[in-house]
């Protein structure tokens, strides 16, 4: 099967090209990228150069976080290119507290509240994370958005993978017990 050879602006040389002197992007619409492979290509190796060129950054053994009050050691932030130290502003259990209150609309004292009633641990199987652990997730409806409790990430995206489905489910233990003596 061949392809048809299309022709092309390319904004930064502003030369018309045919399809073959662009990469592929499957996200555009034509399946090209923008820019054509030499421009990119150049455009690539001069931000390098201006990268290398960077001064090198101080990361701080110790870093103050605003949203827990206290001095904490660099581990525990996260990396940031655009901060002058290297560090995001907040500390990861502060970080993580604030995307799940922008993202979900949970506040620190539902978290809180609502791993009292789950006696800190899965709403579905029971596992409790120990403190090296991954958190426990907040789980959402994802057609309403509507915020249900937390779990592990396994109870949670097994839930994603059966679409949510109350039949998926019931489907799924049915074969489980059919099959249950293999």
């Amino acid at each position: 099967m061949e392809h048809e050879t299309i022709l092309k602006n390319c904004p930064s040389c502003r030369l018309e090209k045919p399809s073959e002197a662009f990469g592929k992007d499957s996200r555009t619409s034509t399946g090209l990228r923008s820019y054509c492979k030499k421009c990119s290509s150049k455009n690539g190796k001069k931000n390098r150069e201006r990268n290398a060129a960077r001064e090198t950054v101080y990361t701080p053994d110790f870093k103050y976080c605003p949203g827990c009050k206290i001095d904490k050691y660099k581990s525990e932030f996260n990396r940031s290119k655009s901060g002058a130290t290297g560090l995001t502003s907040y500390c990861k259990k502060c970080n993580t507290l604030h995307h799940r209150e922008f993202r979900y609309g949970v506040s620190k004292d539902w978290i809180e509240n609502t791993l009292i009633l789950q006696e800190g641990k899965c709403a579905i199987c029971g596992f409790r994370p120990a403190p090296n652990d991954k958190d426990l997730c907040i789980d959402h409806n994802h057609k309403t958005n509507k915020v249900r409790g937390m779990l592990c990430c396994s109870c949670n995206k097994g839930i994603g993978s059966l679409k949510e489905s109350n039949e998926i489910l019931q489907n799924a233990i049915a074969y489980l017990n059919k099959h249950k003596e293999q």
